[in-house]
């Protein structure tokens, strides 16, 4: 629904300074006020996360549907092109009519979740009358690798930095190993901020350093074999680890040379990836790209070549991590775009 986070821009990774204007007009926090004043109490969950008390979508809906309740909604009828004359936005043409009004707020979503109608018909409409469009990709989406092992359905919480062309990106968090490459909360956030191709390096044991690793493995588990001593892993991990490293799993540890044990380290604390690219765009979470921000009026969220046309949600070009700022994105510049109509 939203998020309460008092820093809430450091959470945007596509445009964050776009945003500055528009949230100082309609915060997160004015986004819990709203709620509070119709009658959809709220509580607070993890990271800052906001939802409903009944937990139900189905609360927020009720909202929007009574502060509609006096607007006028045409349904399945889809719009075809904007009207524009002289550079000036008059109306939509529908597959059943033309509407002429005093402006238009194009706010059709993105690529994803074409069940809802996100079909990227704003992006085609925007286009045709000369507005510009940052290509799209899918955002917070799970990211396919160069390598696969069978560790299908192991999750565990590691440590991890994405090494790009331009950057380093860190942070810790939940990783789910899958058929194509890697999911989970960490990757699903992380997803946003990489260029591909790229290369991750997780450690497998995140408060450990390595001196202490190897401590505990010719303390504490020298007589097992090399399987049993890394069993603090997954046995499937274990496995693939003793392969990364080249040493036979089934070797006593008392039995390994200190050059083996440190490849057992290295690997436990390095084990890699190389990130291809991410899943299909229908299996993401947000678009990312879109409408260039560099075409809009920030304070009023209108277009700065087309008189009376004004664009909010998702058909912009800013996005956001997971945790409510992609919807708080949406209701602040829909806001903005409605209270601003001359």
């Amino acid at each position: 629904m939203t998020n309460r986070s008092a820093d809430f821009l450091s959470h945007i990774v596509s445009n964050p300074k776009f945003l500055y204007s528009a949230l100082h007009t309609f915060s997160n926090q004015d986004m819990m006020r709203f709620l509070e004043q119709h009658h959809c109490p709220w509580i607070e969950e993890y990271q800052g996360r906001i939802f409903p008390k009944s937990q139900k979508a189905r609360s927020i809906l009720d909202v929007m549907t009574s502060v509609l309740s006096t607007v006028s909604i045409h349904y399945n009828e889809p719009v075809r092109h904007l009207i524009v004359e002289k550079d000036t936005c008059i109306g939509i043409a529908t597959t059943k009519q033309n509407y002429y009004g005093d402006c238009v707020i194009l706010a059709t979503g993105g690529l994803t979740f074409r069940q809802t109608g996100s079909t990227g018909d704003g992006f085609r409409m925007a286009q045709e009358i000369g507005i510009p469009i940052i290509p799209c990709r899918g955002g917070l989406v799970s990211l396919e690798t160069k390598e696969h092992y069978d560790l299908q359905g192991i999750s565990l919480p590691v440590s991890f930095a994405i090494a790009q062309k331009k950057r380093t990106y860190k942070d810790t968090g939940e990783i789910l190993f899958t058929h194509f490459g890697l999911s989970g909360p960490a990757i699903i956030n992380a997803s946003s901020s990489i260029q591909f191709p790229a290369t991750l390096t997780m450690q497998l044991l995140p408060n450990r350093e390595a001196h202490e690793i190897d401590h505990l493995l010719t303390n504490r588990a020298r007589n097992k074999d090399v399987l049993s001593a890394i069993d603090f892993l997954p046995k499937r991990l274990g496995k693939v680890i003793c392969m990364q490293a080249k040493i036979d799993p089934k070797k006593k540890m008392h039995d390994l040379t200190k050059k083996e044990r440190h490849h057992l380290v290295e690997q436990i604390q390095s084990f890699s990836f190389t990130l291809i690219q991410p899943r299909p765009i229908n299996q993401a979470m947000i678009t990312q790209g879109g409408i260039s921000t560099k075409a809009i009026d920030a304070k009023t969220m209108t277009s700065k070549t087309i008189k009376h046309l004004k664009f909010a949600g998702e058909v912009i070009d800013v996005d956001g991590q997971t945790g409510g700022y992609n919807l708080q994105i949406a209701w602040t510049t829909g806001f903005v775009a409605g209270s601003t109509i001359d």
